[in-house]
């Protein structure tokens, strides 16, 4: 399982139409990856990739709160440490 995230953004054009732009958000592999496996292109992210992504997360502040930030899908980032990030990694799957 290969993860990108895309968003949409709606553009207004002249006659009140909405056109959809969709950009690249961020790619998990390319964002991840080095922090837990440097996988080779074709190698899948498997769950044993996303488990230890989660190892990652609990003792790597800084790697979660790039997971964190990600999670707005560019809005409002939200404060996530202490129960919260907790929490959080659980739910990946800890």
């Amino acid at each position: 399982m290969n993860l990108v995230v895309s968003r949409f953004q709606p553009e207004i054009n002249d006659s009140r139409c909405v056109t959809a732009i969709w950009e690249l958000y961020y790619s998990a592999r390319d964002t991840y990856d080095p922090l837990v496996s440097n996988l080779t292109e074709s190698e899948p992210l498997s769950p044993t990739f996303w488990h230890n992504l989660t190892e990652v997360f609990a003792s790597n502040d800084t790697a979660f709160q790039v997971y964190n930030t990600f999670l707005s899908r560019g809005g409002v980032v939200a404060a996530c440490t202490d129960a919260c990030k907790t929490a959080a990694i659980v739910v990946c799957g800890r």
